[in-house]
């Protein structure tokens, strides 16, 4: 990637231009969509303010990071703030105790990177959810996992920003975890410190989207306007009667994808559709495990890239074969009320593609919302080696469930 990019300044305060990709929103207002369903209830859940401050580092991932831009320097450094609302649960249902008194709640983010001229000066709009590994009369050490969407990046663009290949598109998704030691300074104020990681990435729904990581400790004060809560638990929960599950998905994405002998300016989309069979067994309140397999339809399997009579690119499919493939994986469930987070791992037994396979062995993270006639939506990030987003998956499905 050359440097001919030339740096210009970008305002922080800049007007947000194009719109949030799809998958990111359905992320978020599926989150969201959750917490109301909380909210609904424990309605006596006390209200708080929050506000974090992070000075950190950006992991070297890319060469965009590493010094090939426009300033010749290597982009270490970023601070980043937040501001949000939520609500505490006190323990008036099971699932608040059995998860440590979990809050919830949503925020705003504004990342404010080291050079950022060419990265842009992105903010945030995310669901968190902060639950107890143990507490103590005035303390307690938390987890805390952000999920929503990002905008106002500066992304590629050929011409005028080419050494960008972190973001490709002007919106991403958001997902953050943290660990964190909370203490109690008065009954309305608690102060929080702890470290924590956040990724920025489009699930690459255009390219490039090599994706930006960052690290960093940090310092949160929330506020409650009411004297500090006081948790409660209820006589007996009684133990998990363990059940069978089937479950029936389907869904859908769009991928981008560079051909090697055009530059990313030339990306093309292509079409992904998933159906899965899985079996599942929930063997406590938090978590259930399992395995399955998908059938993929991707259109990228065997195609190729051609010019039209305009001069035009376009894409040459392959073969109806070609674009298919079969994969195994097992599962797991972490079990929030009805609020799962998934994850799978997975290997392809059978692909159909005769040059440009997929590499094997992958993965999937992704959050699902049970309802209460045993239908189900979700979304979810399909990725290999640990690293590499493929596409963003949203889905619907149905649960077969079996003591």
């Amino acid at each position: 990637m050359g440097l001919s990019g030339v740096c210009k300044k970008n305002n922080i305060n800049a007007v947000i231009a194009g719109s949030v990709t799809k998958p990111a929103m359905a992320m978020v207002l599926l989150f969201l969509f959750s917490a109301k369903t909380f909210s609904e209830n424990a309605i006596k859940n006390p209200l708080f303010f929050t506000a974090r401050g992070d000075y950190g580092y950006v992991l070297p991932t890319n060469d965009l990071v590493r010094g090939e831009n426009c300033h010749n320097k290597a982009i270490n450094e970023f601070s980043a703030f937040s501001l949000g609302v939520g609500k505490q649960t006190v323990g008036a249902h099971a699932w608040e105790q059995l998860y440590g008194f979990p809050a919830y709640g949503v925020a705003f983010y504004s990342l404010l990177p080291e050079y950022g001229d060419e990265l842009g000066y992105p903010f945030s709009l995310y669901g968190f959810l902060n639950g107890a590994f143990y507490r103590w009369q005035r303390s307690s050490l938390v987890y805390k996992i952000e999920c929503g969407f990002a905008f106002n990046w500066k992304p590629y663009d050929f011409d005028n920003n080419p050494n960008n290949i972190v973001i490709g598109s002007r919106g991403t998704v958001h997902i953050g975890l943290r660990i964190a030691y909370n203490y109690w300074l008065t009954k309305h104020l608690e102060l929080s410190a702890g470290a924590g990681f956040t990724h920025f990435s489009n699930g690459s729904y255009k390219k490039p989207n090599k994706g930006l990581n960052l690290c960093s400790p940090n310092i949160t004060l929330n506020y409650y306007p009411k004297p500090k809560p006081e948790f409660y638990s209820l006589a007996h929960i009684p133990p998990y009667p363990k059940n069978h599950e089937i479950f029936i998905t389907v869904g859908a994405g769009i991928k981008a994808v560079n051909h090697e002998n055009y530059p990313p300016k030339h990306n093309i989309q292509y079409f992904v559709v998933t159906s899965s069979l899985a079996y599942m067994r929930q063997y406590a309140y938090k978590s259930k495990a399992g395995a399955g397999f998908s059938v993929i339809y991707d259109e990228w399997g065997g195609s190729d890239i051609d010019e039209d009579e305009n001069g035009k690119l376009i894409s040459v499919l392959g073969k109806q074969k070609e674009r298919f493939a079969v994969n195994l994986f097992v599962a797991h469930e972490f079990c929030i009320d009805r609020v799962s987070i998934l994850t799978q791992f997975g290997y392809y037994v059978w692909q159909g593609m005769p040059i440009e396979k997929k590499v094997s062995l992958n993965e999937k993270i992704g959050i699902k919302y049970h309802f209460r006639n045993n239908l189900f939506a979700g979304v979810s990030m399909l990725a290999y080696n640990f690293s590499i987003a493929d596409y963003i998956e949203w889905n619907v499905g149905y649960r077969i469930k079996a003591l």
